[in-house]
């Protein structure tokens, strides 16, 4: 304790009212307030910095999923594709890339006919769409 008070200034058994007083003459006190608001003011503008790049990364990445999102919502128009199949497209839920997930599971290694994971021919309606 006698290591902290003459470091600090400040006696264990003081007084809030001497504590403060002998802190406000304490060099080593002063100085660490004076470094302590330095990191406030830091985080402070660490904290807005930080914000701002945020928004624009978040801004950039709402351009990109709305671009990705409109692709996807694009029926293939094909001259040879039967009128009633290019209506069906449209109602798909990503007429831009009707029967991906359908295909994506297809080839999956880990589906198979004979195995615990199996596409039936009553789930490639709903995978289609």
């Amino acid at each position: 304790l006698k290591l902290f008070e003459c470091k600090t200034g400040i006696s264990p058994a003081m007084a809030p009212s001497e504590e403060k007083a002998a802190a406000e003459h304490s060099p080593v006190v002063a100085e660490l307030q004076k470094l302590d608001d330095k990191y406030f003011e830091f985080r402070e503008a660490m904290s807005g910095e930080l914000l701002k790049t945020r928004r624009s990364f978040l801004e950039k990445k709402e351009a990109l999923m709305r671009k990705r999102q409109d692709l996807l919502m694009q029926a293939e128009e094909d001259e040879d594709m039967d009128a009633n199949v290019a209506a069906h497209a449209k109602t798909l839920g990503t007429p831009g890339l009707p029967g991906f997930w359908l295909q994506v599971l297809q080839k999956s290694p880990d589906v198979d006919e004979e195995g615990a994971v199996a596409i039936y021919d009553y789930d490639e309606m709903v995978l289609d769409y």
